[in-house]
């Protein structure tokens, strides 16, 4: 192959190796896509100047009569491109997450049937993000590298009941009367009250860093397959507040509210194994599909909290009569993570181009919130037994741009 050879390599490791860390976004090839089927024709007309016996770049000459210049490239007087090529690429993100866990807070006392503030009435709806990826790959050795770093930008749901709302009264499902705070048992500020509030916050970032090999001749057979080795390191918080104030709706953290406060973080990190399918198309679009999934290790915490402004609430009965509802644990355990999308590539000029993909991220054995809640308040030593059993899934599209140079 000749110097230019090894440059088509090169753009195509861009767009067919960078693939999957991006989570269906293409690399950016350096060269435009139209009419890419023809096997013998090199990346579109770089080879156009290349002598047919030239001993430069990674393999055997090609025969320049089998190039063709390109709108970029009319004189067939191009340079030809360095094997290695760098590529940077930027967009946005905006997902969405499946809905919580099933489960109640408040009810229309007496008839512990009519429940109201379910979590999921509080559920996360899109949450917009960015993502940012340096790539470089080496056509002499089909392989390729890259970092890569996304977050969705931190997002809060909440959803209020108000007594007004019931038949009955509003009271709290859970026994707050185990319990007691600012000199009366707590149930005084969660049963019979005003309204009571349901407030979750969600953050989540990662970390990428990850080699690629192409596993196939895309100038031959017009398909590339790619696999990838790498690290994650992947980060999701939520935080879930419930409140209840007896004498009115507007929560200020007075006194005479009394809130449930759960706060818990997972840190996954470990490594990933992926692969990537990328078919060009008629004129300069192409289609990508990619796969990947790890085992990690996940360093949870959680703390939670009974009590307001006067303090916290303390346990008046029982084993622990006395203590403090105030839990703080931390824990180490497997979790896994597998993410998958489908995605389209558009290259509009010679460096540029742009892709957009739906993606889908799944994780398990992570700490969630309510699965911290346990059902007699009196049981905190059942509280200090992180559960890491619960999952997420987000999901939504991306759109970007990506330059290579």
């Amino acid at each position: 192959m000749t110097q230019a050879r090894g440059a088509a390599r090169a753009a195509l490791l861009l767009s067919l190796l960078m693939t999957p860390v991006a989570m269906g976004q293409g690399g950016a090839t350096p060269y435009p896509w139209s009419d890419y089927y023809a096997p013998s024709r090199v990346e579109q007309g770089y080879a156009a100047s290349v002598p047919a016996d030239s001993s430069a770049g990674c393999g055997p000459a090609v025969d320049p009569a089998s190039c063709y210049p390109t709108a970029d490239c009319t004189s067939c007087a191009c340079p030809a491109p360095p094997t290695a090529v760098w590529s940077l690429s930027v967009g946005g993100l905006y997902l969405s997450r499946d809905h919580g866990n099933n489960y109640s807070f408040s009810y229309d006392d007496p008839n512990e049937e009519l429940q109201y503030l379910n979590q999921r009435e509080a559920d996360f709806g899109w949450s917009p993000g960015f993502e940012a990826r340096l790539a470089r790959c080496d056509a002499c050795c089909n392989t390729g590298m890259e970092l890569l770093y996304w977050q969705l930008f931190p997002s809060d749901e909440q959803a209020t009941v108000l007594a007004s709302d019931l038949a009955g009264n509003l009271s709290a499902i859970l026994n707050y009367n185990q319990l007691d705070y600012n000199g009366v048992t707590a149930d005084n500020f969660t049963n019979n009250a005003f309204a009571h509030r349901l407030r979750r916050d969600m953050s989540v970032y990662n970390v990428e860093w990850n080699q690629g090999l192409v596993l196939t001749d895309p100038s031959r057979c017009g398909v590339a397959v790619s696999s990838l080795v790498g690290f994650r390191l992947f980060s999701f918080d939520e935080s879930l507040l419930f409140a209840s104030d007896p004498n009115d709706a507007d929560f200020t953290g007075e006194a005479d509210e009394l809130t449930y406060d759960i706060d818990v973080s997972n840190l996954l990190i470990g490594a990933q194994l992926g692969g990537s399918v990328v078919r060009p198309m008629t004129g300069r679009f192409s289609l990508t599909a990619v796969a990947k999934a790890g085992v990690y290790g996940n360093f949870s915490e959680s703390t939670s909290r009974i009590g307001g402004a006067a303090g916290t609430a303390t346990i008046n009965n029982g084993a622990f009569n006395g203590v403090e509802w105030l839990v703080s644990n931390d824990k180490t355990d497997v979790a896994m993570l597998a993410e998958m999308a489908l995605g389209v590539a558009f290259q509009p000029t010679y460096r540029w181009r742009l892709t957009a993909d739906y993606r889908l991220v799944g994780v398990s054995g992570v700490a969630l919130p309510t699965n911290q809640i346990y059902h007699d308040l009196r049981g905190i030593n059942d509280v200090q037994l992180l559960q890491t059993n619960g999952h997420a899934i987000l999901h939504g599209g991306y759109v970007g741009a990506e330059c290579s140079f």
